[in-house]
């Protein structure tokens, strides 16, 4: 990679250290009167942790690629595997989406009429679907067999869904619309019961491949000579990133306000799980009025982990069996089995201080520390950084579509590190991203699954290709 290209590499590590710097700011200055106890302990782990995930990244960069690139027939052996996947991907949200809304049979025109109702009243919306959330299996539209079927598919739904827009200009016309259609089932399913996350999940698929894209587009600009294109490009990142955002911005702004609570924000009762407002904070000061309604929101959505961090270095540490770093395994296993989540800190918490487990947030610290101590989040910061920056050099200079699904992961991960723990709060993310590795990982050796690349006798033609060049 030539010295004028490698900035790029950071471009990612750097958005995301100042996304964390700034939402520590925000908690430490911002509109709520956060507690911060051991706070010597608290700041210390944050340096530590940001630092952690810096060095990683820096190590991960100096790692080496795959002689090999993805050409256009790979790319098109995988369209044909993803294709059949697609349909049953559709049928798996059609499905889901019933059971979302508490449908209990199959009727479509129920499930539009739900959506279309959910959209237009999103805070009644949001109530109605938390009130329905623990619904049990037997209950559930296709009951236990569906539930089952779940867990196993969650391996491969979402990754379908970012290989189906990776792959999507050399899947056949039928699969393109059965790929937009489960998009917008996607979509719809989550402004229908007023939550944001699926939404923003589908934002930021677009974000990260266009990222890459462009960025590649740069690098092929650099070794053709030419600084215009590039700077063309960058310009279109920006412009790009900051429409994404301000888009995200106005929809979480709107679906918040939609839920009512904040709307009461000028009363003196206001708070959030006993913390109240800090009418001096200084981003009162600086901010318009008409931004004060999304700066509470975002400030209560972005720092309440922290918070519940806080909370966390009150108890002593009890070890959490190796499932406390996920919200989704401690469920299972509260489920199948004797083993409980009791000794996890989320627990303990609300036992102690009132701090609601399921309803108010935890930093993904907190959650890693459930197995590890914060102490063990170090190394784990680490290694997520190293992961994280090999994953996407991969994906910048071999073009390899898993290293791109694994960036996303990854990228996800990391802008909800002050919130909770979201790529492993759901089997939907943390199994599919646990497949995802895997086929990334398995695609940057010899010893490859040749189903997973789509290819045959591709070491073949690459050792004659090399004999020819010795030659």
């Amino acid at each position: 990679m030539r010295p004028d290209s490698k900035k790029h590499l950071y471009l990612p590590i750097a958005v995301i250290a100042a996304y964390l710097i700034f939402t520590l700011i925000l908690y430490e200055a911002g509109p709520f009167k956060w507690v911060t106890y051991h706070p010597l302990r608290f700041w210390s782990f944050q340096i530590l942790y940001i630092a952690a995930l810096l060095y990683g990244w820096m190590i991960g960069t100096r790692a080496s690629v795959p002689d090999h690139k993805w050409e256009d027939w790979d790319n098109k052996r995988v369209a044909n595997i993803i294709s059949p996947l697609i349909t049953i991907n559709f049928v798996y949200e059609l499905i889901n989406a019933h059971r979302r809304f508490s449908i209990t049979s199959f009727d479509l025109k129920k499930l539009i009429k739900s959506i279309l109702s959910g959209a237009s009243s999103m805070g009644s919306a949001y109530s109605a679907f938390q009130s329905g959330v623990d619904q049990t299996s037997s209950g559930a539209l296709g009951g236990t067999a569906v539930t089952l079927f779940n867990l196993c598919w969650a391996f491969l739904a979402f990754n379908v869904l970012i290989l189906g827009f990776i792959h999507f200009r050399n899947l056949s016309k039928y699969s393109k619309i059965v790929q937009i259609l489960t998009t917008g089932l996607i979509i719809g399913e989550y402004l229908g019961t007023g939550t944001n996350i699926g939404v923003f999940r589908v934002i930021l698929i677009f974000v990260i491949l266009y990222l890459i894209r462009v960025i590649r587009k740069n690098r092929a600009s650099l070794s053709a000579g030419s600084r215009t294109k590039k700077r063309n490009n960058t310009y279109k990142v920006f412009i790009f990133a900051a429409g994404a955002a301000v888009f995200v911005l106005v929809l979480f702004s709107r679906i918040m306000q939609s839920r009512g609570g904040i709307l009461l924000w000028q009363s003196n009762t206001y708070n959030v799980g006993g913390i109240y407002l800090n009418k001096n904070s200084v981003f009162f000061k600086i901010l318009p009025s008409g931004l004060y309604i999304l700066l509470i929101a975002l400030s209560g959505y972005l720092c309440q982990g922290y918070y519940g961090m806080s909370l966390c270095m009150r108890v002593p540490w009890e070890p959490g069996l190796g499932i406390g770093h996920s919200m989704a395994l401690m469920k299972l296993f509260d489920r199948f089995s004797s083993i409980s989540h009791d000794s996890s800190y989320q627990f303990r918490i609300a036992e102690l201080f009132g701090w609601e487990e399921g309803v108010r947030w935890h930093s993904m610290y907190s959650w890693i520390a459930n197995d590890l101590t914060f102490w063990g989040v170090i190394p784990i910061m680490f290694f997520i950084g190293m992961l994280y920056a090999m994953a996407y050099k991969d994906a910048v200079v071999t073009n390899n579509p898993y290293a791109k699904v694994v960036t996303y992961y990854f990228t996800l991960l990391s802008i909800f590190i002050p919130c909770n723990n979201q790529l492993f709060q759901s089997t939907y993310t943390y199994f599919a991203f646990v497949f995802a590795l895997i086929l990334w990982l398995g695609t940057r050796g010899r010893n490859q699954f040749r189903i997973v690349l789509g290819r045959r006798n591709y070491w073949r033609k690459v050792a004659k290709t090399e004999q020819n060049t010795a030659c």
